[in-house]
C-alpha cells in the first residue's frame, strides 16, 4: 500500500513529493510534522539528509493510513484512486479503503505491542489484508492466498 501511494504521489507531485509545496499544501499539519520528524530522525541517525526512498521507508503505517481518510478524498483520491487502487470496483469507495486500512493498522499495532488477539475476528482481519492487496494487485492477492498459512493457523486456534 505504501509503495503504490508513493508511486501515485511521485507521478502527481514529482520525485520529491514529500517536499513539494503543492503536496504540503494539501496535507494537514500533523502529517507535515510526521515528515519533519522522519527527516530529523534520519539526520540524527546518519548525519545526512534523507532521500525520498529513505523518507518513504521512515514514515509510519499511521501516516499512510491517515492519507486514506475522508478528508483527502477530494484533494488526493478523486482523480487518483483508480491508478493507486486499480482493482477497486465502482461500488467500492475510498471510504472502504480507509476503513480497511484502519483495520489493518489496528491489527498490526496489537501484534507489534504484543496485545492479546483473543476476541478479534482474525478471519475478517485476514480478509481485510487480502482485500487491500486485491485492490492493488490481484496477482499478489492470489499468491498470498495460495502460500499463506494464516487460514490454517486460525482454524487451529483454541
Amino acid at each position: 500500500m505504501r509503495n503504490v501511494i508513493h508511486q501515485t504521489f511521485t507521478t502527481n507531485y514529482g520525485p520529491d513529493w514529500w517536499q513539494a509545496s503543492n503536496f504540503r499544501a494539501v496535507i494537514k499539519q500533523a502529517l507535515q510534522d510526521d515528515i519533519q520528524k522522519a527527516v530529523r530522525r534520519y539526520r540524527r541517525k546518519y548525519g545526512i539528509d534523507p532521500n525520498t526512498a529513505q523518507i518513504v521507508a521512515s514514515l509510519s503505517l499511521g501516516f499512510w493510513i491517515a492519507l486514506l481518510a475522508r478528508d483527502y478524498n477530494v484533494l488526493l483520491w478523486n482523480d487518483h484512486a483508480n491508478t493507486t487502487f486499480p482493482h477497486l470496483s465502482a461500488e467500492e469507495k475510498m471510504g472502504l479503503v480507509s476503513h480497511t486500512g484502519r483495520t489493518i493498522q489496528d491489527l498490526r499495532n496489537r501484534i507489534f505491542h504484543q496485545e492479546p488477539l483473543i476476541g478479534r475476528n482474525l478471519t475478517a482481519d485476514y480478509a481485510a489484508i487480502l482485500g487491500m492487496l486485491g485492490w492493488i494487485c490481484k496477482d499478489t492477492r492470489t499468491w498470498v492466498r495460495h502460500y499463506s498459512s494464516v487460514p490454517r493457523v486460525i482454524r487451529m486456534r483454541p
